[in-house]
């Protein structure tokens, strides 16, 4: 049996002509008959522009590749032919800069 959270109405089976269950409404006082002709206020959700922009930067993270290939690609290169240069500074206040996040 179910009943609808409102309790308005509720399913039950109800013997047919020949013996068998079928589910048809029934109201709070228990009597069988056709379902009331009454619809409940129409629930809606509408999004905000806010939420409409996430979701499209939600789907447009989701399609971009994890790791660009490419700048892999051009940094395996530089490392092979000798030309990557390494910025030891910049190594070291990323590093710094990291360390007092932590903190």
């Amino acid at each position: 049996m179910a009943d609808k959270i409102d309790g308005i109405s509720r399913q039950t089976n109800v013997p047919n002509a020949e013996g068998r269950g079928k589910a048809q409404a029934v109201d709070r006082d228990g009597n069988a008959g056709a379902r009331s002709q009454q619809t409940p206020g129409s629930d809606t959700v509408s999004l905000t522009d806010s939420a409409r922009l996430l979701q499209r930067l939600e789907e447009n993270v989701a399609s971009t590749p994890v790791v660009d290939s490419q700048r892999v690609d051009q940094i395996r290169q530089a490392i092979k032919d000798g030309s990557y240069e390494i910025n030891a500074g910049k190594i070291a206040d990323k590093l710094l800069e990291i360390d007092r996040e932590l903190e």
